[in-house]
């Protein structure tokens, strides 16, 4: 089962084991998508990211001692073509305006389904935040 040449480069990185390695499974059985990296720190991220020249990163937002989002900012201003959808039980409200202006998305986990998941890295995009308009 070989990946295309064209397929899209996929980091997954989250420290619960239970959900990292569902998300890893989705990711490297889908076609069009080529899981090239599956970590469980926050550390680990901008490295494997480099070295595996991948084009989408999936990204648990609250690791233990360590700044998702501060990382993932980061990566941004660095890699602007790097598709990033930060993953979370919290709330979209949870996450500072700054972080969406960067035009990295947001899935919530306990909302996700692999068919969502998959769409969401193709396109690039997470839910949007909510406005607060209900």
């Amino acid at each position: 089962m070989g990946a295309a040449s064209g397929d899209l480069r996929v980091v997954v990185a989250d420290d619960q084991a239970a959900f990292r390695e569902v998300a890893c499974g989705v990711v490297g059985e889908a076609t069009g998508l080529r899981l090239v990296g599956c970590v469980d720190r926050v550390s680990a991220v901008p490295a494997v990211v480099a070295a595996e020249r991948a084009d989408a990163l999936l990204l648990d937002v609250r690791m233990p001692g360590e700044d998702s989002l501060a990382m993932a900012a980061q990566l941004r201003r660095a890699r602007p073509h790097l598709r990033i959808l930060l993953v979370s039980a919290d709330s979209v409200e949870d996450i500072p305006d700054d972080v969406f202006d960067l035009g990295i998305g947001f899935l919530a986990k306990d909302e996700l389904e692999p068919d969502t998941l998959l769409a969401a890295l193709h396109l690039g995009q997470g839910c949007p935040r909510a406005t607060g308009s209900g």
